[in-house]
């Protein structure tokens, strides 16, 4: 695959709101919400995603394909789910993004 286009399919690392979440209005939704806790150590990507997942409760989507051979970084501690995303992200060549839950 050219490098141009996996960088680009890379970079579209998307996230969902968790089906369940419901949020009222004058709440925050996990994306732009308050800081929580994460504790996820430097592994491979798609591992590191997974835990990502659990721990700030929402889904994550991203081409396996594009993640192999990549690795995360080191997370702890309190942040908002998109910090920490980036935080995760950092130095992988892969960007996050939030899309809007379709329900």
């Amino acid at each position: 695959m050219d490098s141009r286009l996996r960088g680009v399919l890379c970079a579209s690392i998307l996230l969902a709101l968790a089906p369940h979440a419901f949020p009222a209005a004058a709440q925050p939704t996990p994306v732009e919400g308050r800081s929580q806790a994460f504790a996820i150590p430097a592994q491979p990507l798609s591992s590191a995603l997974i835990l990502y997942g659990r721990q700030s409760g929402l889904q994550v989507a991203a081409p396996s394909e594009l993640l192999r051979g990549r690795q995360s970084t080191d997370l702890q501690g309190s942040y908002p789910p998109a910090v920490a995303l980036d935080t995760l992200l950092a130095n992988s060549g892969c960007a996050g993004g939030a899309d809007p839950p379709a329900w």
